[in-house]
């Protein structure tokens, strides 16, 4: 498998079966993936560092009390 490739990102023989025909309707294979209108939470991988996008969703998943994250 080529790095970034979408097989590297799935679950392992999820991508696989797809084009046999066993998936229809996968995102981005068989179905257009479609845009959130309206995201709750949009993370810029190309602008960010990972550390910064870490804090980020880090400090949103607090703000919503959704976990207390102990920083050491």
């Amino acid at each position: 498998m080529r790095p970034g490739s979408v097989q590297t990102a799935r679950p392992q023989g999820v991508v696989r079966q797809s084009p046999g025909g066993r998936n229809q309707n996968f995102t981005g294979i068989s179905s257009p993936y479609e845009e959130p209108q309206h995201p709750e939470l949009v993370v810029e991988t190309d602008l960010r560092s990972t550390e910064e996008i870490v804090e980020q969703i880090i400090a949103e998943l607090e703000a919503r009390d959704f976990a207390k994250i102990i920083r050491f």
